[in-house]
C-alpha cells in the first residue's frame, strides 16, 4: 500500500476520535504497531498532549476546515515537534456539503 510506504505519519480518525488507520510511519513514531492503534481512541493514545494541542484541531478539522499546526510530544530524549495538517475530505456537491464529515485525515 502506497500509504505505509510514506515516510510521513498518516492516520484517519472517526467522529469518535477514533483510529480507522494508521501507517507504519505513525506506528513508528508511537512505538506500536499499526494493527495496535486502530481501534483505540485518540486521547488514549495521545493523553499527554490531546487536551491542549490535539482536540482543538480536530474539532475544526470535522468542522470542514483545514488546519495546520506544531505539536509538542514530549519524548524521553527531549521535546518532539511535528508538523501536523488535518482535513476531512472535501464536500464538492451541495448534497455533500450538508452532511457533517465523518472522518479526519491526519499527516
Amino acid at each position: 500500500m502506497v500509504t505505509d510506504n510514506a515516510r510521513v505519519g498518516l492516520v484517519m480518525v472517526d467522529r469518535d476520535r477514533c483510529y480507522t488507520f494508521a501507517n507504519a510511519a505513525y506506528a513508528e513514531i508511537l512505538g506500536l504497531a499499526s494493527s495496535a492503534i486502530v481501534g483505540l481512541r485518540v486521547p488514549d493514545v495521545m493523553t499527554s498532549v490531546y487536551e491542549d494541542q490535539i482536540r482543538p484541531h480536530l474539532e475544526r478539522a470535522f468542522d470542514g476546515e483545514r488546519v495546520a499546526y506544531e505539536l509538542r510530544r514530549p519524548a524521553p530524549d527531549g521535546i518532539r515537534h511535528y508538523a501536523v495538517k488535518a482535513g476531512t475530505p472535501s464536500r464538492t456537491t451541495p448534497r455533500f456539503r450538508e452532511v457533517p464529515p465523518q472522518r479526519a485525515c491526519v499527516w
